[in-house]
């Protein structure tokens, strides 16, 4: 009786613990994308604000683009900021990248 009574009590913490886990895991992918929606627009503000003087659509889809990956482009983004004085943070260089990414590039994003 008392080993099936541990037994039981056993089972029933390790399902507990694979619930709250699954549980955790959607939550972060749930708030990821709400963070990832959020950073493209802010970065949608930033650049329409500070960039679109200098840029405009066509210089992002044209052909013969400079910026080969989702590295370059974010490289880009921190020279223009840096060369035109700018006073973003690396978190804006990123916001703004991410949403020329997700608006035009569509370079995959590798996360290591």
């Amino acid at each position: 009786m008392k080993f099936t009574y541990w037994l039981f009590i056993s089972l029933f913490m390790v399902i507990t613990a694979q619930a709250a886990d699954k549980i955790i895991l959607s939550e972060k992918s749930n708030s990821s994308v709400a963070e990832r929606k959020t950073s493209e627009e802010r970065g949608k503000k930033l650049h329409d604000s500070e960039c679109i003087s200098c840029h405009t659509p066509k210089s992002y889809i044209s052909k013969d683009h400079k910026v080969k990956d989702f590295a370059h482009l974010n490289t880009f983004v921190q020279m223009c900021a840096t060369n035109l004085d700018k006073s973003w943070f690396e978190e804006d260089v990123a916001d703004v990248a991410n949403y020329l990414n997700t608006e035009y590039y569509k370079f995959p994003i590798k996360t290591e």
